[in-house]
């Protein structure tokens, strides 16, 4: 099946696919963006198509995307979601917070507008 799939794309990805030299070469690095880009792509659809029958395994999906982006929001904002949904909230917290430190550690940034939303409404509940 597709998610088997993908599953395995997942399971293969053991991070950085070029060593510090090799990331001076632009083609490669574009090429290399472009299959981490798609392969999280692939990982928030499986997540987003079993929220609902089977949130536990959206977590593993959307925990999946995390490890492959720690800085993906997207990601961030479906678990955080799904871990209100199973009544995690500490899970919540944690997810938010450890997007928030990513981001400020590899790009010095905060989450997106959305994301802060979504947590303060998740929390606040």
């Amino acid at each position: 099946s597709p998610s088997e799939l993908i599953g395995k794309a997942a399971g293969l990805y053991r991070g950085a696919f070029l060593d510090e030299g090799e990331a001076e070469l632009p083609k490669a690095t574009a090429m290399v963006e472009s299959l981490r880009r798609r392969l999280l792509r692939h990982l928030l659809r499986v997540g987003q198509q079993c929220e609902r029958a089977h949130p536990q395994e959206a977590v593993d999906w959307y925990e999946e995307a995390l490890r492959v982006d720690p800085c993906a929001d997207d990601a961030c904002r479906s678990l955080m979601t799904v871990y209100q949904r199973l009544d995690r909230s500490t899970d919540v917290a944690a997810t938010y917070q450890r997007c928030r430190a990513a981001l400020a550690a590899a790009q010095g940034l905060a989450p997106s507008a959305a994301t802060q939303g979504i947590f303060r409404t998740l929390s606040a509940r």
